[in-house]
């Protein structure tokens, strides 16, 4: 039996993807189901796009229609990966994760120049990979930021971003994010965990993690709220000309909004695990002209990250152009970085003597937001554990500050993003 989305093989053994030929769909990751499924925006009807073997734990999400590559973050393996959008062909792109920890939460890419933005939540760091020669470069990093979604604007070189630490959102030329940053919205309710632009209309859509989408102006003008769901969890995303579709970690089924009637439906019928990222293609084109509203940004940016190779570095190394930029961006990047890195070894440290100090004493109870899945474990207390259905669960593994890795007797894994259960410790259950 195949899992869902995918299809029996003529030899009735393997289990084979068939991607729709339509013009226009979703892209979404669900670590949970250990995929990368694709959705009609016109029928609801879902097909996986990774079939089988090397079962990836996808989150953040890029797609590069002139190549049709996928790429994506593996939350277990925690690595990039690009994979053809049938699924056929996958490879692992060189590390860029740190030795003490990461989580890629955001992709984007620019295809013409083969280059893939992507945000490290934990490092604090907005990064540039050259694709053509694997080779990595910190565009954005500050001390009192932590950027957590990406949008690119190829035509006016511009990157979007989304900062968790100042409930912001910012934008700047995408070859030196450091000085060019403007903030076009502030004050947030909550941190954005995703928003889409439709460039058209010079509008920026988000969803923050209290639960409230907003809109407004790419100036910051004309804000508003959409619709609010305060239970909801918010991961993904996208726009098309009449709906918002959007994904969270805590709905089983993707939904969309009408944009002028604001009323809220669901697009799919198949119940997903945990809804993950998600994109529409084709994506929305900006203008090729700066607009009034986008100008506001620093004109001086006349040239895109530059990350190929140079004819004198036979390693492959790459530098954004101008040199002296990369020069001035590292000054200040530094203190930024030693202080990320300093917090995270105390994360670990701190971790690793609460893991330690747990070895005598009973294991601590894990809850399990879902309903459809359960978490076996005793509370300290010594009561019975809390249990939503018949098939036990074992916590394996903790993945990151933010995912919780689960192994079932049958073999099925998931993956649990927060929130999990206010003031509740987790802990590995052997």
């Amino acid at each position: 039996m195949c899992g869902m989305g995918l299809f029996l093989a003529s030899n009735e053994v393997d289990c084979v993807t068939k991607p729709m030929q339509v013009d226009k769909f979703l892209l979404l990751t669900d670590p949970g189901q250990i995929n990368i499924f694709q959705i009609s925006v016109d029928t609801g009807e879902v097909r996986a796009l990774t079939n089988k073997y090397e079962w990836p734990y996808p989150t953040a999400l890029a797609f590069d229609p002139s190549q049709n590559y996928l790429y994506y973050f593996d939350i277990k393996k925690l690595v990039i990966m690009r994979t053809s959008l049938d699924g056929t062909v996958s490879t692992a792109l060189p590390n860029v994760t740190n030795a003490l920890g990461s989580d890629i939460t955001s992709l984007a890419i620019d295809s013409e120049n083969q280059v893939l933005f992507y945000v490290d939540y934990i490092v604090q760091k907005i990064s540039a990979m050259n694709l053509l020669n694997g080779s990595s470069v910190t565009i954005y990093s500050r001390a009192g930021s932590r950027p957590r979604t990406v949008v690119l604007d190829t035509s006016n070189r511009l990157l979007y971003w989304s900062d968790c630490e100042k409930n912001t959102i910012e934008r700047g030329s995408k070859s030196d994010l450091n000085t060019s940053r403007t903030v076009i919205v502030a004050n947030l309710n909550a941190c954005a965990m995703t928003f889409a632009i439709d460039f058209q209309n010079e509008t920026i859509f988000w969803a923050d993690a209290s639960g409230t989408i907003e809109k407004a102006m790419l100036d910051g003008t004309a804000r508003s709220v959409v619709y609010q769901d305060p239970n909801a969890a918010f991961t993904g995303l996208a726009l098309d000309a009449q709906f918002i579709y959007i994904a969270a970690s805590n709905k089983r089924q993707i939904q969309k909004i009408d944009r002028n009637t604001k009323q809220l439906s669901n697009l799919t019928k198949i119940l997903f695990t945990q809804p993950f990222a998600l994109l529409y293609y084709p994506a929305d084109s900006p203008p090729a002209v700066k607009s009034a509203s986008v100008g506001s940004t620093p004109s001086s940016d006349s040239s895109p990250v530059s990350l190929t190779p140079s004819s004198a570095d036979s390693s492959g190394s790459s530098t954004l152009t101008p040199v002296t930029i990369i020069i001035v961006a590292s000054v200040i990047s530094g203190a930024a970085v030693l202080i990320a890195v300093v917090v995270t070894v105390g994360f670990v440290v701190a971790k690793r003597r609460r893991a330690a100090s747990r070895k005598n004493s009973p294991p601590v109870v894990i809850v399990n937001p879902h309903p459809y899945e359960t978490l076996n474990g005793d509370r300290r207390d010594g009561s019975d554990p809390r249990v939503f259905s018949n098939e036990p669960s074992y916590a394996t593994e903790i993945l990151s500050p933010r995912y919780l890795s689960i192994k079932y007797p049958s073999g099925r894994h998931s993956i649990l993003p927060p929130p999990y259960e206010d003031g509740r410790e987790y802990a590995i259950i052997e």
